[in-house]
């Protein structure tokens, strides 16, 4: 599928020109996982049933939205829903397609809700006075930091809204000590075509804040619900290969498909090893992401740079 892509950089110039946004249906699952499940998790304190809810987000969306020529384009019932239903599936589009952005484009393995790390004690905030902060903050493979703030949007932004948007991503002077290499927000625009925007506005606020969190905590929290949902035992796999191990999930998708979790064995010995030590999870390059991807060994399957996989098995 691809859609629309436009980037932006610090003077509001589009620098992509006419590119898309290329990515499958396992990516966009993958992004939904990866954002959804610590959420759940933390939320219900139920960490089996999180992967289900948080596929179950990408599949409530593709209620509404069909695949028609690998675009993404909104079905004419979508005018018929409540404007509250609009608003969650607006959310869940804005964060599962940031997230998927992050990967692709900012190439960030790891990034997680800025208000749940405070929730979880992961993060502290100076000034804690502070109530405006950004959705997303991030950890890339050499250790620096990202911030993302998130929107899904059915109408074009107003003036006043993007420049909201851009005190949420500009909010953060520092993280852990450094400043963030990239500041940005991304903007999912839900209409009949679908298409994402990427602004960096790249500056601080006045009344900029700092965060506290290290990378082994930040990286403790993303993996701690997948190391609980594989368990340190066989009898929680259901299908292996060389490199990955899945279990099974119960999803009722649009197309009746089955799905699969599963995370690359060295990944999970790596989180697992994170309980114990300060130690991080390495997550995987460009050029390793390609060989594992492209390996017939994984059909139907899509690894991301953090380790976790997806599989949607064919009709």
């Amino acid at each position: 599928m691809r859609l629309p892509f436009h980037q932006y950089d610090k003077s509001d110039n589009e620098i992509t020109g006419d590119k898309p946004f290329e990515f499958s249906e396992q990516e966009l699952l993958w992004a939904s996982l990866t954002v959804g499940a610590p959420s759940l998790s933390v939320a219900l304190k139920n960490i089996r049933d999180s992967p289900a809810f948080a596929l179950h987000k990408w599949f409530a969306i593709r209620s509404v939205v069909e695949i028609m020529d690998q675009e993404l384009r909104l079905v004419p019932s979508y005018k018929n829903l409540d404007q509250s239903e609009k608003v969650v599936l607006s959310y869940w589009t804005g964060m599962i397609f940031a997230k998927l952005v992050a990967e692709k484009v900012l190439d960030v393995p790891w990034m997680a809700h800025a208000r749940l790390l405070q929730k979880k004690k992961r993060l502290t905030v100076i000034p804690r006075t502070t109530k405006s902060l950004p959705d997303l903050v991030g950890l890339d493979r050499s250790k620096n930091w990202h911030v993302l703030e998130a929107k899904g949007l059915q109408r074009k932004p107003t003036p006043d809204q993007k420049i909201h948007f851009k005190q949420q991503a500009e909010r953060v002077g520092t993280i852990y000590g450094k400043k963030p290499v990239t500041r940005n927000y991304c903007i999912t625009r839900i209409r009949k075509r679908l298409c994402i925007e990427l602004h960096d506005p790249d500056k601080v606020v006045k009344d900029s804040v700092a965060f506290s969190i290290t990378p082994h905590d930040i990286q403790r929290y993303y993996y701690e619900p997948f190391v609980a949902f594989f368990g340190e035992n066989d009898e929680n796999v259901d299908e292996r290969d060389d490199d990955i191990i899945y279990r099974k999930i119960v999803c009722d998708t649009i197309d009746k498909r089955k799905c699969s979790i599963g995370i690359v064995r060295e990944t999970l010995e790596q989180a697992q090893m994170q309980v114990k030590s300060d130690s991080l999870v390495k997550g995987f390059d460009r050029e390793e992401l390609n060989r594992l991807n492209n390996d017939r060994k994984h059909p139907d399957t899509y690894i991301g740079s953090d380790g976790i996989a997806v599989k949607l098995e064919p009709l």
